[in-house]
């Protein structure tokens, strides 16, 4: 069970303003662990620093990763756009692409502006409303991926002989004279 300063660390805020001005709860600690008569404290502190640094990379790596689909996404609107104006005749083929790409940019101009965080509840909120939906994508994508796998080590096995197996599908297996 944690006692009260203990709950009031968890709570306290966190990331480079934390590791500079440190906590009024803390400063014991820090002090003991600056003359060495605490090591345990040095090594919770230290580790504290490090687990600040892993979680600032992290959000740094996320936000370019959200900035690389935002980018993706308007490259492909581009090329819809693109396909859409060599339609010629086909006008409302050509439409539908264009509106496509048109909200497709919308979708990554919103990527790109708006924060991890505002993405990360966004997307906890639709899972909350609609559970079924969720479970039954991941499913579905579960099972897709799986096949993908599976069929593409199929593609790679070979048999005893060296020889690649499923390389002759629908030919029928060559036999060796009858030794087995």
């Amino acid at each position: 069970m944690q006692n009260k300063s203990e709950t009031s660390q968890a709570a306290a805020p966190t990331g480079r303003k934390a590791q500079r001005g440190g906590r009024a709860n803390s400063g014991n600690s820090k002090a003991a662990a600056a003359d060495g008569s605490d090591p345990a404290s040095a090594v919770a502190e230290e580790a504290k620093g490090l687990g600040y640094t892993v979680r600032d990379f992290g959000y740094s790596l996320v936000t370019r990763q959200k900035d690389s689909v935002g980018e993706a996404l308007e490259d492909v609107a581009a090329g819809l756009r693109e396909s859409s104006r060599s339609m010629g005749e086909r006008r409302n083929i050509g439409a539908v692409m264009d509106q496509a790409a048109t909200n497709l940019d919308g979708l990554a101009q919103d990527i790109k502006d708006r924060s991890i965080g505002s993405i990360y509840q966004d997307a906890e909120d639709f899972t909350r409303r609609y559970p079924v939906a969720v479970a039954i994508t991941a499913a579905a994508l579960g099972f897709m991926m799986a096949r993908f796998v599976k069929s593409s080590n199929e593609e790679r096995r070979f048999d005893e002989d060296g020889r690649l197996e499923g390389s002759q599908r629908g030919s029928g297996r060559e036999t060796s004279g009858g030794v087995t």
